[in-house]
């Protein structure tokens, strides 16, 4: 369980599948959307190759399918949402533009080998950036 230290301090809660099946009764957008209520934060939960699903202080679910590509190695791609998640909220983004963001980082990570190595350069973030804010 997630303490209640620990959700005081959380503004957005970002489980893969895996940990959100763990939490919550499935991935339809009722369990995503009772979760956040449940824990009173907002939540993306990363769902793979279909991408991920966002509810945030609105109530309402939105899915977004990342773009297509060729996998070689899925490696630190859940860290690679994670940051761009993050740099998006910072950076002014909408909740659903930085999660966005986040799949379209994670789907440039998975296209090359390694982790760290893996992660977008400057010529992929402004593409990602570009895919993040042209429909959110």
């Amino acid at each position: 369980e997630i303490s209640a230290e620990l959700l005081a301090v959380t503004d957005w809660l970002i489980p893969n599948e895996f940990e959100f099946l763990a939490r919550a009764a499935g991935l339809a957008d009722g369990a995503v959307a009772a979760l956040a209520q449940r824990l009173g934060v907002s939540v993306v939960a990363t769902l793979g190759e279909a991408g991920a699903a966002i509810v945030d202080s609105s109530g309402s679910v939105a899915r977004i399918t990342p773009p297509p590509t060729t996998v070689v190695d899925t490696t630190g791609a859940g860290d690679a949402f994670v940051g761009a998640v993050s740099y998006g909220l910072a950076a002014g983004l909408s909740p659903t533009a930085a999660a966005r963001l986040g799949c379209a980082c994670a789907t440039s990570s998975v296209a090359r080998a390694g982790t760290q190595s893996s992660f977008p350069r400057a010529a992929q973030l402004d593409e990602a950036l570009a895919w993040a804010t042209a429909t959110a």
